[in-house]
């Protein structure tokens, strides 16, 4: 029992931090790309001094919120600087080149990984679906064997029955239908969001674009941090 309370334990815990570094990854890729693109709060209109600052600043705070997860992996971390050299040329670079950058690889990135979650999930839910048919049967299966041999000692009905209904129960609370379909509309929406990037000339548009399609990701987060915070118990 100590073994797998110990177990149940460790595996909440790396949940947690796995959530949590998500959480924190999701959010300064958001801030990167807000900086790189010249959006709002970072755009082109303040200084690159003032921007860096307010940028290295937001970093700063993500840290201090995550403070109790960030020295799990800090020891990963490479870079003498926050801000690196990609993102400051990408900074630098002209309007087109920017929009570009932000179309193929975040863009069309993001899509690419909703549209893979979507179809995983979809898998996943029709899998378990499946598990708990052939539970069902084997649980009219040895219904009819009861039946017919009444000089059985045991009863494997309870058993069948009581593993289809784990697995609905389980199924339920990974939520993988309703996961399909969010990560499957926010890929479609990303999809729409890609066509609108040819109209795009003035730095003015790129910020409200990029600004609208982070805060369509940012909803899309918001949801998944609802959904795994009340599988989640909170730190003491």
């Amino acid at each position: 029992m100590v073994l797998v309370f110990t177990a149940i334990l460790e595996t909440r815990k790396y949940n947690r931090l796995w959530f949590n570094s998500r959480t924190i990854a999701e959010t300064v890729k958001k801030e990167s790309w807000l900086y790189m693109m010249k959006a709002k709060p970072y755009d082109q209109n303040k200084p690159e001094e003032e921007a860096e600052q307010d940028f290295i600043n937001a970093l700063r705070v993500i840290a201090e919120i995550h403070s109790n997860v960030v020295p799990e992996f800090s020891q990963y971390h490479e870079e003498n600087t926050q801000i690196t050299n990609y993102e400051r040329e990408t900074r630098k670079a002209d309007l087109q080149t920017r929009v570009k950058t932000y179309k193929t690889a975040r863009l069309q990135d993001q899509q690419r990984w909703y549209a893979k979650k979507a179809r995983l999930n979809l898998k996943q839910a029709s899998h378990y679906t499946i598990l708990m048919w052939f539970f069902q049967a084997l649980t009219v299966i040895f219904a009819l064997i009861n039946v017919l041999l009444t000089n059985l000692s045991f009863n494997l009905i309870g058993i069948a029955t009581t593993s289809a209904a784990a697995i609905l129960l389980w199924a339920n609370t990974k939520g993988y239908n309703e996961l399909s379909q969010s990560y499957g509309y926010i890929a479609q929406d990303l999809c729409f969001y890609e066509d609108k990037t040819k109209y795009i000339t003035t730095e003015n548009q790129l910020n409200e674009f990029v600004l609208d399609v982070e805060r369509t990701m940012t909803l899309e987060r918001t949801v998944w941090t609802t959904r795994r915070q009340l599988n989640l118990k909170p730190e003491k």
